[in-house]
C-alpha cells in the first residue's frame, strides 16, 4: 500500500514538473519571439481632390497578430489574432453613439416633464405684484453727480499713490534688472563651458551612436512618394523642380514629382514598408538611460550638482 502511494505521488510530481517545464518553455519562447521576431509595418496614404485617405497594417509572427488602421474622415482600427477580429473600433464607436442617443432622449423627456408651467403659480405671482413708486428725475441726477465725483477723487488718490510708489521702487527695480543681467551672463558662461567639456562630447557621441542604430532599425526599408504639384506662376513650379533635381541623388527613384505649370494643385501618394525589432529598441533605451556619463551631464545641465 505504501509503495503504491509513493509511486502515485512521484507520478503526480513528474506530471507537475512536465507541465511547469512546458509552461516555462512557452513563456521563454514567447519572450524571445517578442524580442527577436520583427514587427512588420506597411502604410499607404493619398491626398486627392482635397480628401485625405490613409491605411496602415502592422503584423507580427506570420500575421498571428494583425492590426489594421485606416483613416477616411475618421480613424478606425481592427485587431486580429489568428485571423479572428478581437477588437473593432468602428463597432465600438457605433455602440457608444447608440447609447448616447438613448441617454439624450431620456434626459430630454425628463426635462420636458419638469419644465411644464404651473398655472396656479403664475396667477399668484401676477396677483402679488405691487405697483412701484416713481422716483423723481432730479434726485436721480444729483445722486449720479455725487457718485461721479467720489469716483474721480478715488481714482486721483490711487494715481498719486502709484506715482509715489513708482519713485520709491526705482532703486529696487534697477537692482533687480542688474541682478537678472548678471545671472543671464553667468548662465551663458556656465553652459558655454559645459557644452565644450568632455562630458558633453561623450554624451553627444553616445546619443548620436544609439539614435543611428535606432533609425537603422525603424526606418522604412521600402518607400515611394508621388507628388503632383502645380502653380499658376510657372517660375514657382520651376523652382520646385530645380530643388527636386538637386536632391535627386539622395532619394534616387523613390520620389517622383509631376509638375503642372497652369493650375494650382497639390496631390500625392506615399507608400512605406519596414520592420522594427523590439530587442534593438530596448537595447538603445537601456544604453541611453543607464549611461553614467549621460546622467551626470543631464544633472549638470539642470544644475543639480
Amino acid at each position: 500500500m505504501g509503495v503504491h502511494m509513493i509511486h502515485s505521488l512521484l507520478l503526480c510530481l513528474k506530471i507537475i514538473g512536465i507541465v511547469l517545464g512546458i509552461a516555462v518553455a512557452i513563456v521563454l519562447f514567447l519572450l524571445l519571439a517578442i524580442l527577436f521576431i520583427p514587427i512588420r509595418y506597411k502604410a499607404e496614404a493619398s491626398y486627392e481632390k482635397e480628401e485625405l485617405r490613409a491605411s496602415a497594417k502592422i503584423y507580427w509572427f506570420l500575421s498571428i497578430v494583425h492590426v489594421i488602421i485606416y483613416y477616411e474622415k475618421n480613424a478606425n482600427y481592427v485587431i486580429r489574432i489568428f485571423g479572428i477580429p478581437v477588437y473593432n473600433d468602428l463597432k465600438v464607436q457605433k455602440r457608444k453613439q447608440k447609447r448616447q442617443k438613448k441617454t439624450k432622449k431620456n434626459v430630454t423627456n425628463k426635462v420636458n416633464k419638469n419644465n411644464e408651467p404651473d398655472k396656479s403659480v403664475k396667477n399668484r405671482t401676477i396677483n402679488e405684484q405691487l405697483p412701484k413708486e416713481s422716483i423723481s428725475a432730479e434726485s436721480l441726477t444729483k445722486t449720479a453727480e455725487i457718485e461721479e465725483c467720489r469716483f474721480l477723487i478715488q481714482k486721483i488718490k490711487e494715481l498719486l499713490q502709484k506715482i509715489i510708489l513708482a519713485f520709491q521702487n526705482i532703486k529696487y527695480t534697477i537692482e533687480k534688472i542688474y541682478d537678472k543681467i548678471k545671472n543671464i551672463c553667468n548662465n551663458i558662461k556656465y553652459y558655454n563651458e559645459l557644452f565644450q567639456s568632455k562630458k558633453a562630447k561623450n554624451a553627444y557621441g553616445l546619443c548620436k551612436k544609439q539614435i543611428k542604430e535606432l533609425w537603422k532599425n525603424i526606418r522604412p526599408k521600402k518607400y515611394q512618394l508621388f507628388l503632383h504639384i502645380g502653380n499658376e506662376d510657372p517660375a514657382f513650379t520651376g523652382q520646385i523642380m530645380a530643388v527636386y533635381g538637386m536632391l535627386y541623388p539622395f532619394y534616387t527613384n523613390h520620389v517622383t514629382i509631376l509638375p503642372d505649370f497652369e493650375e494650382n494643385i497639390i496631390e500625392g501618394k506615399v507608400y512605406v514598408k519596414g520592420r522594427i525589432t523590439v530587442f534593438i529598441v530596448i537595447k538603445v533605451m537601456w544604453c541611453i538611460y543607464f549611461d553614467k556619463n549621460l546622467r551626470r551631464f543631464l544633472s549638470l545641465l539642470k544644475k543639480e550638482e
